[in-house]
């Protein structure tokens, strides 16, 4: 099985897969991934104690159901990555009700000025790297 993050997320929205490269499942990006996941609890409210991510949160499960089908419809050009300017004029063309630019702040936590798909959505990007580890050693 070849198929890349953006394939395998799009199973999770019922959207078209569109590229077949990449290699989530490995091991040494599993680990990692579960590294940062617990270096980065993002179910916290932000250290300012700003309730923006609790309310993006709620907006994301009322709206998309699930944070990665927001991410799809997020990173028009399929890249895994979005910039900040990417993030912003997508949160505000699906007219999200808060600070967007707090909300940046919140997810890019290493402030790089990009968000990746693993930065974004933690749980979901080491979900879909256990499956594609358990589809490539089945099939």
């Amino acid at each position: 099985l070849d198929a890349s993050p953006k394939d395998m997320s799009s199973a999770v929205c019922a959207a078209t897969p569109n590229s077949t490269s990449g290699s989530l499942g490995s091991r040494a990006m599993m680990a990692s991934m579960e590294k940062y996941i617990m270096a980065t609890d993002m179910d916290l409210v932000a250290t300012d104690g700003s309730e923006e991510f609790p309310q993006f949160i709620a907006w994301v499960k009322s709206k998309f159901l699930h944070i990665v089908c927001l991410w799809h419809r997020l990173d028009s050009d399929g890249s895994m990555m979005l910039h900040k300017g990417e993030f912003t004029q997508g949160m505000r063309r699906l007219q999200y009700p808060g600070h967007v630019e707090r909300l940046w702040h919140l997810i890019d936590r290493d402030t790089t000025g990009t968000i990746s798909f693993i930065e974004f959505a933690p749980e979901s990007a080491l979900e879909l790297s256990r499956f594609k580890r358990w589809a490539d050693q089945k099939f």
